[in-house]
Order: structure tokens, then C-alpha cells, then sequence
């Protein structure tokens, strides 16, 4: 019989335990009454046959044992009975089992809120069918590893693969969406015809568009522009109203039409962002005419019979070929050499790349507290177990065997860790929600949503049994090496150097890993305050942004190239005279509008060629379309030349100023003044001149080196700016402002939208969010686990001063001076502590190297640090010792001489 099939017998004989015990007693009677009837027939009397009958069948109740015990019936019996003792024990000192359920659950639960996050943003598959046969083409050659590539590169693999069963471009949006004349900004994305194809979902409700509905680029299919909506959006803006499918919506000025609704499962293809809405993709407003532009991703579907190194080597002949035949340029090549498929089964990694570390390190170091939370917790449990040394040696001399006694001490564990699971389950609620509260911030749009499932109820049982074993095998292993020493002491409990000893040996293992906690959080703290004090090359204080929507004309087709500089020469004096307008206002220093902003999450990426004899073009510098007060408002300098003036507007002379370290790159020492550079953009002619230099800002993360940066005027932008960014400087509370700002925007902007409003420094401080949570929550761990190893130090000093009292008594009694006794005690906490120490730095230090790379301007061996942490362990190291010590010193040597 298989294990999975005698598993399945014993459950039944569990369920049907009362059946099976009635079915026992009347197979046993039937042959007891058998055998009595046979000797009467042998001419023995009725209650004679049946007495002898009953003699030799043997012992009934014990047969019955027998028969239980083969179907596994005993050892149900036998764990219940221990789990009502285990009840009575906890019950009778409450003691201990608030103090050990209360350290367990607080290790348990932040064991499982972290998790929940780590499942979230770094395990959890999409929830498609068969997702590990999802991949993202990626053009970059592996760097980005979700970098598509330009849209009729696209066209183009999706007629010629043969490997893929579908490829489909997604990108996420933002859309200003008007719903029975209310309008409101709702997250998104644009996807090609075939996106719910490669993902194989299927509608709750109505219809997912298909490659029909993504024929027309502008105009849609053959059912005119059509959406898709998200079960949380159907819920919350249409009560759940089926009457929504077919209705039309306004999507920035496109009537759309819905037709279906996604099942509830799916989100989208990143944590964090939901699609609420979703476009077919020739709907986008990006020109997808453009033959090097990068801005969407791309998905396919592996077939069940093809390889990806297949299908890589299929798509990458393909796209040498689009390379060669559009002559793209060397610069250009190098940044997207070939194609490479990257697993899409987690979805896009953007998240993850940010996060996935950081949750490691932070669950590593919850870990390490539930680790000290179980050496508490089996400290207290040897410290108990004295009291019970009598009751283990008279079960066993009375024929208990070994393995049955430490089973009884197990499931007591077991029950005390389930116990604290359920506290620990309880706790995780609240601290997920605390965790997805600074994830979130105040304006990030990050929107986590941990399930409570089968995996993370199963992550929390193997937690609780994993921690159930650890801490009470020890305290079980030494109870029964005590109990016949006890027995032969008449009670008085066993030797005391074998318990200090496995006391101390836990406390100090807990001081070694409360150093190693304590270290990382010195680390990651000096990380933040060093991040803080980077100069980000502009002045956050005082600064707010704006986000502005507006409803642009019809696009101006590249090819008639004096309406489409003129188109965006209207374009840019539209948000110019909102500038003016705002900068106007009362306590308003000045103000701009910019494409872009400093940590906006925003990137703009163009060809830069150096005009002269021999030009070279350049694929990594970064593009700012911005009107002239933008670098006053941010108080970034000019370090030479002059800043955008009223004049330099659309049809007057291209200018553009270059940051510090794009003048370096391209001009090394020489004078980049009066130079001219060419920005390479369809239905753009002529050069630029080089009008300034501005010094360095940060725009996307204070860890590395500005990025070299070309600016231009709003006024000559390449781009159709349909959103933009008012900067604002003003000593004002911006809730003064913020109805004069709206109602210019109504005036200036053709539906014209405010979308959100955020302090520059606030925005400063949430580019340190990865940053401020680690070192936020190793400190608070860290934290956690010094009290908990200090009360470990505490409960054991106080242990041995019990214990010791007779002799203590003795020693005062002959004269030792309460200083000598106090010593006497503390130098136990020296011994302890000495040791925690002499391992606990060099592993400290050792594991340091496993998070250099979240450190910023500190050394993983940082003295600093490691002073620091321990100076904390020993001042309260020294504190739990000294209560204890304190008490040992005041111990009445005639009340002492007395006690047993």
C-alpha cells in the first residue's frame, strides 16, 4: 500500500472513529459469543462457556488497543490527550505562555507581512494561463530586458515569426477619461490585437478586442474606436451595471466604445499598476510611423513545440535585417544591438528590479528576529522544564519511552507556535497595510494588493512548525537528561551548570544575531543620511509641481514640414502664456512649464550630432522641452552663457542649452558656446545653436551621476505636448493658489486638466522610498531583536540568582560585600555578552558583503556602524544584567539559608 493510500485509510478511521470503535466491540463479541457457543455444545453451562470463552480470547480492551494502533487510531488518541495536557500546562502559568505567544507572534507576523510583499512584487506569476511560456522581445540585447522594439519592427515580426503563437505590443497610458460628464485620469494601457490572445484570457462580461479592432492606426476597426475596462473600475465607477457594455465614454477627445470587462483576476502585467482601462494600440498618440522609437513593450507566447533560443535566433535575423534596411545610425546600434527574449511569467519587472532586493534583505532580517524570538522562547521553556523533572523521570520509570515523552514535549511546542501564529496572522493585517502605506506615499501611483491565500496561509504554517521544532527540541532533549538526575535528587531539580549553560549558549547565539541587526541597520541609516545630503543640483524647497492635460487639434503628419513646425510652435505658446499667466499671481516667485521634472519618473531620450567635419552622433542623451523661467524656478545655474529668453520662440533661431556633464561628453575642454548641435526628429530641419551651460541635476535617482541632458524651448519643442508640468516657486501654502492656478488652466488650456499636485521635496523623498523602508524597517527590527536578546539575558541572570540563592545567602553570610555580589552576577553578563560579541562581529561583517549593493558612500565595513551597534548592545546588555544583580546583592542571608 502506497503512503498517500494508507494516509487516506487513516483519515477515514479518524472521521469515522465512533462507526469503527462500535464496529470493534461487536466483532469482538461476536467471537467471544462463537467460542461460548461451541462449549456448550461441548456440554460446558452458559455461564461457564462464556467465562471460558472469555479466558481464552485474552485481554479484550487490550486487543482492542491492539486493532486501534494498527489503523493508527492510538496515535490520534495518543497527540489529543497531548494537546489537552499541553492546554493544562499553558493555562496554569499565564504568564509565560503571554510572554512566549506574544515573542512568537511578533517574529510570525513579520514574517508573514514580508513575505506577503515578497510574493506580490517578486513571486507571484501572472495569473495567465501557463505564463512561463511568456516572453518580452527585447531589443536592447538583454540590458533593459523588456525594451521592445520600434513599432514597424513589430509589424514585422508578428507576419514573419513562426515560433511565437502571437506577439502583441502593450504600453502603459494615462487617459483622461469623461464618464457621463464627469471627467477623471485613469491608469491604463495601449495593446495591440492580439495582447489578450497571448495572455489567453478570456471577458467576465461582453468581449476583449481583437486584431480587427487594431486595424486602423487613429481610427480603431471596423467597430470604430472600442475599449476594455477592469472589474475594479466596472465596480466602482458603474456599480457592477451590465448596462455598460456598449456605452460610450470620452477618452481624452475620442468617443470609445466598451465592449467587455477583464476577469477579476487579472490586473495587468506589473504589480503596483493596474490597468483600468485598455486601448487597442493604433489608438495611442505616439506617431507608430517612427522607425527609431522606443517606448512599448512586446509579449509573445512560445508555441509548445518551439525553444526560445529558437524563436530568439528567428526574431534576431529578422531584426538585423529592419537594422540594415533603415541604415540605423552606429550610435543608435550600439544601444539596441539584438534581440533577446526575457521570461515574461512575473510580468514587467520595473517593480521588481526596484524592490526585489531590498524585500530580501528585510526578510532575511525578520528571519533573523523570529530566530531570536525562538531562542527567548526555549530559554523560558528550559527554565520551565526544572519545575517538571520529577513528573518526566516517574513516566519513564513507570515504562514511558523516550520517544513518547519528547512527541508530548513536541506537540506542547507545536501548540504554543500555532498559537503564535494565530497572533502572528492577526498582526500581519495591520502591518501589510502599514507596509503598502509606504509603498504608496502620498502621490506615488503604486497600488499593492496582497491576498491572504493558500500560499501565504501555508507560508505561515511551515513558519509555525519549522519554529515549533526549533524551540522546544532543545528544552526536550535536555528535560530528558535531566529527569533521572532529578529523580535521584528526591525533586530538587537537576544540576545547575547544564541548564546556565544551554541558557547562556542561546543568549549569546541571540547576541550575535542582534549585532548582525543592529550593524545592518547603522549601515542602511548612514546610506539614507548620506542620500540626503547629495546635492540633487536644484533647490526642492519651495518648488510644487503640476500636471496639466490638454486636448490638442488633430496631429500635422511629418511629411509637411512648415505646418508642423508651426503646429508646434502654437503648441508651445499655448503653455507659454500659462506660464506668464501663473507667474502673475499674487506670491508667485515664478513659474515654467516643462515636459519633464526632476523625479517624475519621466524620460525622454534623443540623437545628439555635433555639427562640423566630422560628425558623430551620440544615442544617450536626454531631452527637456522647458520655457524660460524653468531654470530660475528651480534655481539650477547657469555656469556659462545665457539662459532661454521671450525670443527664442518657434520660426526664430533653434537654441539649446546643454547640463554640465553633456558639455564635457561632447566638447571635453573646449568652449561649447556659439557651437551647433543637431537633434535628428522627423519634420524638424536645421541646427542649434549652443546658447548656455547649466549645472548637473539629478532627474532620476540620487545614487548615480547626472545623465547628460539637452534643453530646448517649450516654444521650438519637438514634441506635441498634450501634458505638461507647471514648476511653481512660491512661499505661499500652494492650497492659496491652487483655484487661480485651475481657473488659468480652464482659460489657457483647451480642456484643459490638473492632475496631481506634489511638493518637489516630497517628490525628492519618495525617490528614497526603497532607501527610507529598509533602513526604517532594519532599524525597527533591529530594535525589536536587542530587547528580545536582552530579556533573554534577563530571564537567564534572574535564573541563575534563583538557583543560586543558597549560595549567594552563604557568600553574604561570610562576609562578601553586596559590590562582590553584584560582580558576581555580571560577570556572568560579561561572559555571555563577550562571547556574542567575539562571533557576532566577524559574521556581522562577513554578511555585510551581501548588501553592498543597497550602500551609498559607506563602506560595508564601516567602524562607524559597527561601533555604533555595539555601543547600543552593550549600554542595554548592561542594563538587563544589572536588575538582577541588583536583586542578588539585597538577598537576606537568613531567609536564603532556609530555602531549599
Amino acid at each position: 500500500m502506497s503512503a498517500l493510500s494508507r494516509l487516506r485509510s487513516w483519515w477515514r478511521a479518524q472521521r469515522d472513529r465512533g462507526r469503527l470503535d462500535r464496529q470493534l466491540r461487536e466483532e469482538l463479541e461476536f467471537h467471544v459469543d462463537c467460542c461460548a457457543e461451541d462449549l456448550m455444545r461441548a456440554g460446558l453451562s452458559p455461564d461457564a462457556a462464556r467465562q471460558r470463552a472469555r479466558a481464552a480470547f485474552g485481554n479484550m480492551p487490550a486487543t482492542g488497543e491492539d486493532v486501534r494502533a494498527a489503523l493508527g487510531l492510538r496515535l490520534g488518541d495518543e497527540i489529543r490527550g497531548d494537546l489537552r495536557y499541553a492546554l493544562r500546562m499553558l493555562r496554569r502559568s499565564p504568564g509565560f505562555t503571554m510572554v512566549a505567544i506574544c515573542s512568537l507572534g511578533l517574529g510570525i507576523g513579520a514574517n508573514t507581512a514580508i513575505f506577503s510583499l515578497v510574493d506580490t512584487v517578486v513571486l507571484k506569476p501572472l495569473p495567465v494561463e501557463r505564463p512561463d511560456r511568456l516572453f518580452f522581445i527585447d531589443s536592447s540585447g538583454g540590458r533593459s530586458g523588456q525594451s521592445g522594439p520600434p513599432y514597424p519592427a513589430f509589424e514585422i515580426m508578428r507576419e514573419r515569426n513562426r515560433h511565437f503563437s502571437g506577439l502583441a505590443a502593450v504600453s502603459a497610458s494615462g487617459f483622461r477619461v469623461t464618464i457621463d460628464g464627469t471627467t477623471e485620469p485613469i491608469r491604463g494601457a495601449h495593446a495591440s490585437g492580439q495582447f489578450f490572445d497571448v495572455l489567453r484570457l478570456t471577458a467576465s462580461h461582453g468581449r476583449l478586442f481583437t486584431p480587427d479592432d487594431d486595424a486602423r492606426i487613429g481610427a480603431g476597426g471596423r467597430d470604430g474606436a472600442v475599449a476594455v475596462i477592469s472589474d475594479a473600475l466596472w465596480r466602482r465607477r458603474f456599480g457592477a451595471d451590465l448596462a455598460v457594455l456598449g456605452k460610450t465614454i470620452e477618452v481624452d477627445t475620442r468617443p470609445v466604445t466598451i465592449i467587455g470587462i477583464l476577469p477579476p483576476r487579472f490586473h495587468g502585467l506589473q504589480a503596483g499598476y493596474r490597468f483600468d482601462l485598455i486601448l487597442p494600440f493604433v489608438l495611442t498618440s505616439n506617431d507608430l510611423r517612427e522607425k527609431e522609437s522606443w517606448w512599448f513593450q512586446v509579449i509573445g507566447r512560445l508555441r509548445e513545440e518551439a525553444t526560445a533560443d529558437q524563436a530568439q535566433a528567428e526574431l534576431d535575423a529578422v531584426w538585423q535585417a529592419y537594422l540594415n534596411d533603415n541604415r540605423v545610425g552606429a550610435g543608435t546600434r550600439k544601444g539596441f544591438p539584438n534581440i533577446v527574449l526575457t521570461s515574461a511569467r512575473r510580468g514587467l519587472n520595473q517593480l521588481r528590479r526596484d524592490f526585489a532586493e531590498p524585500l530580501w534583505i528585510v526578510m532575511a532580517i525578520v528571519g533573523v528576529v523570529l530566530a531570536i524570538g525562538c531562542a527567548n522562547v526555549a530559554n523560558l521553556l528550559v527554565a520551565r522544564a526544572s519545575a517538571r523533572d520529577r513528573e518526566i523521570a516517574l513516566r519513564r520509570a513507570i515504562g514511558a519511552g523516550t520517544g513518547r515523552l519528547l512527541r508530548q514535549m513536541l506537540v506542547e511546542g507545536l501548540l504554543l507556535s500555532g498559537l503564535g501564529a494565530a497572533v502572528g496572522l492577526g498582526l500581519a493585517v495591520t502591518g501589510v497595510q502599514i507596509l503598502i502605506a509606504l509603498f504608496a506615499g502620498a502621490h506615488r501611483a503604486v497600488l499593492l494588493e496582497p491576498a491572504f491565500d493558500m500560499r501565504l496561509l501555508g507560508f505561515t504554517a511551515a513558519v509555525a512548525v519549522l519554529t515549533g521544532l526549533l524551540f522546544s527540541l532543545a528544552p526536550a532533549l535536555h528535560a530528558l537528561r535531566g529527569g533521572q538526575a532529578a529523580l535521584a535528587q528526591g525533586g530538587r531539580g537537576s544540576q545547575i551548570p547544564t541548564r546556565l549553560h544551554a541558557g547562556q549558549a542561546l543568549v549569546a547565539l541571540q547576541v550575535t544575531l542582534s549585532i548582525v541587526l543592529l550593524f545592518g541597520a547603522a549601515l542602511f541609516v548612514r546610506t539614507l543620511i548620506n542620500l540626503k545630503s547629495v546635492d540633487a543640483g536644484f533647490t526642492a524647497a519651495g518648488v510644487t509641481t503640476i500636471t496639466v492635460d490638454a486636448v490638442l487639434p488633430p496631429a500635422v503628419p511629418p511629411d509637411r514640414p512648415d505646418q508642423f513646425a508651426e503646429e508646434r510652435a502654437d503648441i508651445g505658446r499655448m503653455w507659454q502664456e500659462l506660464a506668464d499667466r501663473i507667474g502673475a499671481l499674487p506670491g508667485v516667485e515664478s513659474a515654467a512649464v516643462a515636459a519633464l521634472t526632476p523625479f517624475s519618473g519621466a524620460v525622454r531620450g534623443v540623437r545628439l550630432v555635433i555639427v562640423g567635419p566630422s560628425e558623430q552622433a551620440d544615442s544617450g542623451i536626454r531631452l527637456n522641452q522647458v520655457t524660460p523661467a524653468y531654470f530660475d524656478a528651480f534655481r539650477m545655474r547657469i555656469a556659462k552663457g545665457r539662459p532661454f529668453r521671450p525670443e527664442d520662440r518657434g520660426g526664430s533661431a533653434r537654441v539649446v542649452i546643454l547640463n554640465q556633464s553633456a558639455a564635457r561628453h561632447h566638447f571635453g575642454e573646449s568652449n561649447p558656446i556659439g557651437r551647433h548641435v543637431r537633434l535628428p526628429k522627423p519634420g524638424e530641419s536645421g541646427d542649434a545653436e549652443v546658447i548656455g551651460i547649466v549645472a548637473d541635476a539629478r532627474y532620476e535617482s540620487l545614487r548615480v551621476a547626472p545623465s547628460r541632458m539637452a534643453y530646448v524651448p517649450l516654444a521650438q519643442a519637438f514634441d506635441r505636448i498634450g501634458r505638461a508640468t507647471i514648476v511653481i516657486r512660491s512661499a505661499l501654502e500652494m492650497t492659496a493658489l491652487v483655484p487661480a492656478i485651475r481657473r488659468e488652466v480652464r482659460e489657457r488650456i483647451s480642456g484643459g486638466l490638473v492632475g496631481t499636485i506634489a511638493s518637489v521635496s516630497h517628490e525628492v523623498d519618495e525617490a528614497l522610498l526603497r532607501e527610507r523602508l529598509v533602513s526604517l524597517l532594519a532599524t525597527v527590527f533591529g530594535a525589536l531583536a536587542l530587547i528580545l536578546a536582552c530579556i533573554g539575558l534577563y530571564g537567564v541572570l534572574s535564573y541563575s540568582v534563583v538557583r543560586r540563592t543558597r549560595e549567594i545567602g552563604i557568600r553574604v553570610a561570610v562576609g562578601a560585600r553586596p559590590a562582590g555580589v553584584v560582580w558576581l552576577v555580571l560577570r556572568e553578563t560579561v561572559l555571555v555578552v563577550a562571547c556574542g560579541v567575539a562571533v557576532g562581529v566577524p559574521v556581522a561583517l562577513w554578511m555585510a558583503r551581501f548588501v553592498e549593493g543597497q550602500l551609498f558612500a559607506v563602506r560595508s565595513r564601516d567602524p562607524l556602524a559597527i561601533t555604533g551597534a555595539l555601543l547600543s548592545l552593550i549600554l542595554v546588555a548592561a542594563l538587563a544584567g544589572l536588575i538582577p544583580a541588583r536583586r542578588a546583592s539585597r538577598i537576606d542571608p537568613i531567609h536564603a539559608l532556609r530555602c531549599e
